[in-house]
């Protein structure tokens, strides 16, 4: 990747929808003017990264009629599949996580 302009600012976003089927992934590079409005927002990489096998299951499981300590384990387990998806955009895209200004997700919708 070519040297960052000092007004540029790689973010990752991070969201896993109603479908629950998986995690999409997404880093851009915002680029602000110099009166600090965004100039422009370029997609670097985005990918998909599918739970594991019987993870959707288990979550309807317990959206369903799971307990506070399933619902607490889980949200941890999410965490971490979260931040391994984070790790593989960043790693694919050829970028150091420490070059990464802003970690976004909208958390997991649980009803």
């Amino acid at each position: 990747m070519a040297e960052d302009n000092l007004s540029d600012t790689l973010s990752i976003g991070l969201i896993s929808g109603t479908s629950m089927d998986g995690i999409d992934v997404c880093i851009v590079k915002i680029s602000s003017a110099s009166d600090g409005s965004i100039d422009g927002v370029q997609v670097i990489g985005f990918d998909t990264y599918a739970y594991p096998d019987g993870l959707t299951e288990k979550l309807m499981e317990v959206s369903d009629h799971g307990t506070v300590y399933e619902i607490c384990l889980y949200n941890v387990l999410l965490g971490k599949l979260f931040a391994e998806a984070a790790k593989k955009i960043s790693a694919k895209c050829g970028i150091s996580l420490k070059s990464v200004q802003v970690i976004g997700s909208h958390g997991y919708g649980h009803y």
